[in-house]
C-alpha cells in the first residue's frame, strides 16, 4: 500500500512540475511575442527585455561573479556623443540615439569595474559594452 502512495505522490509532483514549466513558456512567448509587435510599432522595448538581451551575451564565468544578476541597474540614457564602448556591430552610429544602459555590479568591480551593457530602447538591439579595466 506504500509503494502506491508514493507512487501517487509522484505522478502529482510531476504533473505540478509540468504545469509550472508550461506556464512559465507561455509567459516568456508571450513577452517575446509582446516585444516583437512593439518594435514593430517603432515602440521601445521593455527594460526587463533589454536585461534578458545582455543576460544572453554574459558567459558562465562572467555570471558566476555578478552580485545583481537578478536585479542589475537599468538607465534610459541618450547618447550625445560616440561612446567610448566596444562596439559588437563593426560601424554602429549611436549618436542620438535612445539606449538602455544596464549595469552588472560583480565582486571585481573594484578591480575591473562593473559589466555594462548597451542596448537600442527601440529595435532591441545590442549596441556594445563597456571597456573593463
Amino acid at each position: 500500500m506504500r509503494d502506491n502512495e508514493e507512487s501517487d505522490y509522484m505522478k502529482k509532483l510531476r504533473f505540478a512540475i509540468i504545469i509550472v514549466l508550461l506556464v512559465l513558456v507561455v509567459v516568456l512567448v508571450s513577452l517575446y511575442v509582446i516585444d516583437h509587435k512593439r518594435m514593430d510599432n517603432n515602440e521601445p522595448v521593455s527594460p526587463q527585455t533589454a536585461i534578458e538581451i545582455a543576460k544572453s551575451k554574459l558567459d558562465e564565468k562572467s555570471i558566476e561573479t555578478i552580485t545583481n544578476f537578478d536585479n542589475p541597474k537599468v538607465e534610459e540614457i541618450v547618447a550625445d556623443t560616440q561612446l567610448s564602448i566596444y562596439c559588437f556591430e563593426e560601424k554602429a552610429d549611436i549618436v542620438g540615439k535612445e539606449l538602455y544602459e544596464i549595469t552588472f555590479n560583480t565582486i571585481h568591480d573594484g578591480l575591473l569595474g562593473p559589466i555594462v551593457f548597451y542596448v537600442d530602447k527601440m529595435s532591441g538591439t545590442l549596441i556594445g559594452a563597456g571597456f573593463r579595466e
